[in-house]
C-alpha cells in the first residue's frame, strides 16, 4: 500500500511529470519536482510539501496552465488511502525568477494533513 504522501505525489502525476529531484539541464519539460521534512510531521498530523514546476518556452501560458489544473486538482481535496485519508490544502503560489529567461518556474506550498478512520 502506498503512503500518504506517495498517493498525493501520485495525483499531481496526473497532470504532469513529477519526481523528488531538481530539474538539470537535460530534463524534459514541463516537470515537477518535490520537497518535504519528514520532520515536519507534527502532531496535529499535518506536513508541508512544496512543488516546483518547471517549463522551457518563452510564453508562461503552459505553466500557468499546468498549475491551474494541479490547483483545481489538490487544492482543498480529500485523497484516501485504505482506511487512511489526507486533505490538502494550498498555502501559497509564487513564482520563482530564474537566470535563463525561457526557464518559467512557479512554487507551491501545500498544507496535507493527515487523518485515520477510526468508525470501522
Amino acid at each position: 500500500m502506498q503512503t500518504l504522501l506517495e498517493t498525493f505525489v501520485a495525483e499531481a502525476q496526473k497532470i504532469l511529470p513529477i519526481g523528488s529531484q531538481w530539474v538539470s539541464p537535460e530534463t524534459e519539460t514541463p516537470y515537477c519536482t518535490y520537497q518535504y521534512s519528514a520532520e515536519e510531521l507534527n502532531q496535529n498530523r499535518e506536513i508541508t510539501v512544496t512543488l516546483d514546476v518547471w517549463d522551457r518556452n518563452t510564453s508562461p501560458v503552459r505553466i500557468e496552465g499546468l498549475v491551474t489544473d494541479l490547483r483545481d486538482s489538490l487544492d482543498r481535496n480529500v485523497l484516501v488511502n485504505g482506511d487512511h485519508w489526507v486533505m490538502t490544502t494550498l498555502q501559497s503560489q509564487r513564482a520563482i525568477p530564474e537566470d535563463e529567461p525561457e526557464t518559467k518556474r512557479i512554487q507551491m506550498v501545500f498544507m496535507l494533513k493527515y487523518y485515520k478512520d477510526t468508525t470501522g
